[in-house]
């Protein structure tokens, strides 16, 4: 039996031979064809590695082509490097590629540059024929804040310069990235004057530790607030941003690049006005109560988006109660496309928020989470119970799930009020929960008639349900999101959102 099945092997061998033989004949003529005619670095830092970007060429034509050279135009004065199909050289001769196969370049970026453009072409010769594909890349100068190295064994530390031990004002005159976890340490205040634009790179732990999340910690390009103050003081016209550090098309509006905002339990005094917050993990996780007559982080004019779990993540956590000023009081504020929740309230806690909207057409899950009690995953079970406060004003509750709000009270006080809101609930008769002791002239389930809310345009439209239908709080504020008084007030009756109507343009 051994032996035939040798035999049998041996022929297949024998049969197969000729077909599998590699062409032996490659012609220089013919053409190339490419996946892309330009290869694009979107937006690379001076201070950071540039990614490495590909370009694939294919042989669609019915001959064996042999490339006769593959060079960059500029040669050694070029900005760019290649690897052509595993070779490491800006000048490759003699590349065969046979019929209906295709080959990879590799291309990286070395230059120095600054704040402009640089453009190059990649040749290729086959016999007398040149053709030639752009690689064009813009040069970003930036300071560069690196809080993670290595000590002399090799084991991952936090290097010095991470942590902010006075008050600090970051320049506005460049970029900055952040590689790693800035923490804001006792008695310092780290402000961010408007303009300032902040990018975070995917750094990571070595380890796994302990989180939420199972790659949460690992995610640890953040800001850390500790028992300081973060004060983010954009405006209208100039916006703080922070996002991740890849301008990529692929990355441009990806979630979990960065860790996010984390404000502590000893934190105080924060606020954030006119921000964009996107691309993270969790947008702004804050821990435990206000400790000193004032919201613990007071929000106005901020945008949320794009995070991969959570928006905001309240941790009330209070043992003495909710005390006398919120953990979060937010005005004209958006949050929204967020992989699990635009908001999680958990452990109890005290929360204000004003003409918000709470958009979700990407989750999975309802887009507000609020809970007065503590559940340990290893325990299965509840091991403390906190009062909740939560109080939602002129605010909208929408999204792509028929069931838009998760509340659960388990015992202790649980004062949620949803006041002249608007919110997506289920209507389905055998839902467990019942959610309308909460409402007070609240709309349920009619569409907010957003204008494009998965481009992230969450404008009204005329004739939105959402129009005339709030509170008036002219003595807090009389714009919305846009922050402008002038062509966008509040007048009248106010909407509901973050965006009073006004007619868009055609």
């Amino acid at each position: 039996m051994y032996v035939r099945l040798i035999f049998i092997i041996a022929v297949i061998v024998f049969a197969c031979a000729p077909a599998c033989e590699k062409p032996r004949i490659f012609v220089e003529e013919g053409m190339l064809e490419f996946d892309q005619d330009t290869v694009k670095f979107d937006s690379i830092f001076t201070t950071f590695q540039a990614p490495t970007e590909r370009l694939i060429v294919y042989n669609n034509t019915d001959k064996n082509i042999n490339v006769s050279r593959v060079w960059l135009a500029a040669g050694n004065s070029s900005e760019f490097q290649l690897i052509v199909d595993g070779i490491l050289s800006d000048d490759v001769g003699d590349t065969p590629l046979a019929k209906g196969d295709s080959m990879h370049v590799f291309v990286t970026f070395r230059s120095a540059l600054k704040d402009m453009y640089v453009e190059e072409y990649i040749n290729f010769q086959i016999g007398d024929t040149k053709q030639q594909v752009l690689i064009r890349a813009k040069v970003i100068d930036a300071y560069l804040i690196k809080t993670l190295g290595r000590d002399t064994l090799g084991n991952q530390v936090i290097l010095g310069n991470t942590v902010i031990t006075k008050d600090t004002t970051f320049a506005t005159d460049k970029f900055i990235v952040i590689d790693g976890p800035l923490i804001v340490d006792e008695g310092a205040t780290l402000t961010l004057a408007a303009g300032t634009s902040i990018y975070f790179t995917p750094s990571k732990l070595d380890d796994n530790s302990a989180g939420s999340f199972e790659f949460e910690a690992r995610l640890f390009s953040m800001i850390y607030v500790g028992n300081g103050s973060l004060k983010i003081q954009g405006t209208a016209m100039d916006p703080v941003v922070m996002q991740g550090s890849r301008f990529d098309s692929l990355y441009m509006e990806n979630p979990a690049q960065w860790r996010g905002l984390w404000f502590s339990k000893e934190s105080h005094d924060n606020e954030i006005t006119h921000a964009l917050i996107k691309n993270g993990l969790i947008g702004l996780r804050v821990d435990s109560t206000a400790f000193n007559g004032q919201p613990k982080l007071k929000m106005r004019f901020t945008e949320i988006r794009n995070m991969g779990a959570y928006g905001i993540w309240g941790l009330g956590f209070d043992p003495n109660g909710l005390g006398n000023a919120p953990l979060i009081e937010a005005e004209n504020c958006l949050i929204h496309n967020c992989g699990e929740r635009t908001a999680l309230l958990s452990g109890g806690g005290h929360y204000e928020f004003y003409n918000c909207t709470f958009g979700n057409y990407f989750g999975r899950t309802p887009t507000l989470f609020a809970q007065n009690y503590l559940y340990d995953p290893v325990q299965d079970a509840i091991i403390a119970q906190y009062d909740l406060k939560a109080h939602f004003f002129n605010s909208v509750f929408w999204g792509s799930n028929e069931e838009e709000l998760s509340l659960e009270d388990y015992g202790l006080s649980f004062d949620v009020r949803f006041d002249h809101c608007l919110v997506r609930t289920s209507t389905d008769p055998d839902r467990v929960y019942d959610y309308s002791p909460y409402f007070f002239d609240t709309n349920q389930n009619a569409d907010p008639l957003f204008n494009e809310p998965r481009a992230f345009d969450y404008r009204p439209q005329e004739n939105s349900p959402v129009i005339d239908k709030g509170l008036d709080f002219s003595g807090r504020y009389d714009v919305d999101i846009r922050d402008n008084f002038g062509e966008f007030p509040r007048d009248g009756i106010f909407d509901l959102g973050a965006y009073e109507y006004y007619p868009i343009p055609e």
